[in-house]
């Protein structure tokens, strides 16, 4: 008769080796902060011929003089896209209709759906700084990025792509 151990090992053994061992996974890396929106725009001149950076200022020693930067950036940037939607139209009113639909009417409407966009994903964006005084800077540098991104795709379709 065999002996309770030897019965005990005969029957865990085949279990065993049949067990796949998993080892626990290590946690997950700590996030890494994010660097400030301006600081992702060295200070200085842009380059002859690029548009300007969002935020030019460099580093400001009050909160409301980076957003006051902050404020003339967007400012510039949106006046860019207005020159660059008047030139677009320009280019739409030459294409004229497609479908019964004028290429204006397209064009407008584009922009008209893209404004709540910019609009919705800047105020997302600000939320990196919630509670902060902080928080205006963000919106405006992100309304002045999504802009001028914008008035480069405005510039393309004035330019016939």
């Amino acid at each position: 008769m065999p002996s309770w151990p030897s019965l005990c090992l005969a029957i865990l053994l085949p279990l065993a080796a049949t067990a796949q061992i998993s080892t626990p996974e290590p946690p997950p890396a700590p996030l890494q902060p994010l660097a400030p929106p301006s600081a992702l725009f060295p200070p200085g001149p842009p380059p002859d011929g690029q548009p300007p950076a969002i935020n030019r200022c460099g580093a400001l020693p009050t909160q409301m003089e980076a957003t006051a930067c902050a404020d003339r950036a967007y400012r510039d940037a949106d006046a860019a896209l207005n020159a660059a939607y008047r030139a677009a139209m320009a280019t739409a009113e030459r294409l004229g209709t497609t479908n019964g639909v004028a290429a204006t009417t397209m064009l407008r409407d584009a922009q008209r759906a893209w404004i709540p966009f910019r609009d919705a994903a800047c105020a997302a964006e600000a939320q990196l700084g919630a509670g902060g005084t902080i928080m205006g800077q963000l919106t405006l540098e992100c309304l002045a990025r999504l802009t001028l991104a914008r008035t480069d795709d405005l510039r393309l379709f004035a330019a016939g792509l």
